[in-house]
């Protein structure tokens, strides 16, 4: 997956040029958006067993 990503990702930061930095940073926002969306999603399908709750004291 992370090849696949880089593979789409790298052609566009240079699409305005290799003075602008806009692009990157519109890619590492988007990228860090999805990260975020994805962990919460498969964060919420987790359940905790009761031995993780007692070691939370």
């Amino acid at each position: 997956m992370p090849t696949l990503l880089g593979a789409v990702t790298a052609p566009l930061v240079g699409i305005a040029g290799e003075y602008s930095a806009v692009p990157f940073g519109v890619i590492i926002f988007t990228t860090s958006l999805l990260s975020i969306i994805s962990y919460a999603a498969l964060a919420k399908n987790t359940k905790t067993s009761p031995l993780s709750k007692k070691m939370r004291v």
